[in-house]
């Protein structure tokens, strides 16, 4: 999957109001132990669907519980 993250995130350049981009980004980041990186990024998608998504706030919590932020993973 590590592979996939310059591609991913040309991607996010290329479409950054896409949040499905985002998503896979954060996933690949998350994957590489990157869920520190990853963070930005799906705040970022979060912000785009205006917090309503619930797919992203879990993938969102997660990525602060594996970054040891643990009071905002909450």
């Amino acid at each position: 999957m590590a592979e996939a993250i310059p591609h991913l995130q040309r991607a996010a350049q290329l479409s950054p109001e896409n949040p499905g981009v985002l998503v896979n980004l954060c996933l690949a980041l998350s994957l590489a132990g990157r869920a520190q990186e990853a963070i930005p990024e799906a705040q970022k998608a979060v912000a785009l669907t205006n917090g309503q998504d619930p797919l992203l706030l879990d993938m969102l919590g997660r990525l602060y519980a594996q970054s040891g932020r643990l009071a905002e993973a909450i």
